[in-house]
């Protein structure tokens, strides 16, 4: 079983390649069984830069936008949606949050006063790496049955770079699309970040407790995982 020091050498390994990672995240295939295009054809159309197009049609293939305009040609195959009397806008990208990921069930109390006064125990060594959840993966545990999915889909949001929370390293995020009709639907492309935060976690009797050891705490784990790195 790999260490939890060995698992962030590889989270944030992951960190150094999000520019490319999201550079083609725009080339990948939408996942289930439909049709390879589809057509919306007929439509007030509102692209993301320039005026809007009346009567205009818009052919997607594979969860890929190939053409938008009044004289589009529609593949034979495609699935044509009517939209005329419809108006399409692009989908909001929410670039940073944990929609889709259910919340995890809240940690056992602990203490003399049923949790009144928990404890974090203090860190035992340069492998015992206390709030760091690496291996934690947003594409894992994505599902729809996050109520915050209609939602943001309401809003107009259609997709989330999303991450697990909680501790200072809580996991791996991933591109995900608000729709589907399987979880695995969802994911387009992971892993793409490994968020950090500097929130501290324990209290002033263990380490780190404050923003200072916060601070040391994520500088020592990327010291810990440049030297290994360049091994």
């Amino acid at each position: 079983m790999r260490s939890t020091l060995q698992r962030l050498r590889f989270a944030l390994g992951v960190t150094a390649a999000v520019g490319a990672v999201l550079g083609g995240a725009a080339s990948a295939d939408a996942q289930g069984g439909e049709p390879q295009y589809f057509a919306i054809r007929g439509a007030t159309v509102v692209p993301v830069s320039g005026p809007r197009l009346e009567n205009a049609t818009v052919i997607v293939s594979r969860g890929v936008i190939k053409a938008v305009s009044k004289d589009a040609t529609i593949p034979d195959e495609a699935w044509v949606i009517e939209g005329k009397g419809l108006i399409v806008y692009p989908g909001f990208i929410d670039s940073f949050t944990d929609v889709g990921i259910p919340a995890a069930p809240a940690p056992a109390a602990s203490g003399a006063e049923g949790g009144a006064h928990l404890q974090t125990p203090a860190s035992r060594g340069p492998e015992d790496r206390p709030g760091a959840t690496p291996w934690r993966s947003a594409a894992d545990e994505a599902s729809l049955s996050d109520k915050r999915v209609e939602t943001w889909r309401a809003a107009g949001f259609t997709t989330v770079i999303s991450a697990p929370k909680g501790g200072m390293f809580p996991g791996q995020a991933a591109v995900l699309n608000l729709g589907g009709e399987r979880n695995g639907d969802m994911v387009v492309r992971t892993p793409v970040a490994v968020p950090i935060s500097l929130q501290p976690v324990g209290n002033f009797v263990s380490f780190p407790g404050s923003l200072m050891g916060s601070l040391a705490y994520v500088r020592q784990i990327w010291l810990d995982t440049d030297s290994n790195l360049s091994i």
